[in-house]
């Protein structure tokens, strides 16, 4: 699974590690962690029981080789009930309608 999107030389969206603009990045869900909030809530979900962490990177191809260097990354937080709305048949899934849609790959194409 993957999602592709175009990233722009200096978009904020982004960490973009080459300050170029890079057609056709593969972006993948290198890690989801699911981390309780009970105890020590992040300041942004106060109310969650239950916090995803996700970091994705972007490739210049569909078919990294491990080693290969990422183009771009992103990292995103959602409230799990959040990830647990969303049509998939598994977490990892969800994880990825998720991410489409919202900025910054909302728009891009899953592959």
């Amino acid at each position: 699974m993957a999602v592709k999107q175009n990233v722009g030389a200096r978009d904020s969206k982004f960490h973009n590690s080459l300050s170029i603009k890079v057609d056709d990045t593969y972006f993948r869900l290198m890690d989801a962690v699911v981390i309780r909030n009970k105890d020590t809530p992040e300041p942004e979900f106060p109310e969650a029981d239950y916090v995803v962490k996700m970091t994705v990177w972007g490739f210049p191809t569909d078919s990294p080789k491990i080693g290969d260097a990422c183009t771009s990354t992103t990292f995103q937080e959602v409230d799990l009930a959040e990830i647990d709305k969303q049509t998939g048949a598994t977490f990892v899934a969800k994880c990825y309608a998720y991410l489409m849609s919202i900025d910054p790959l909302k728009g891009g194409t899953a592959v």
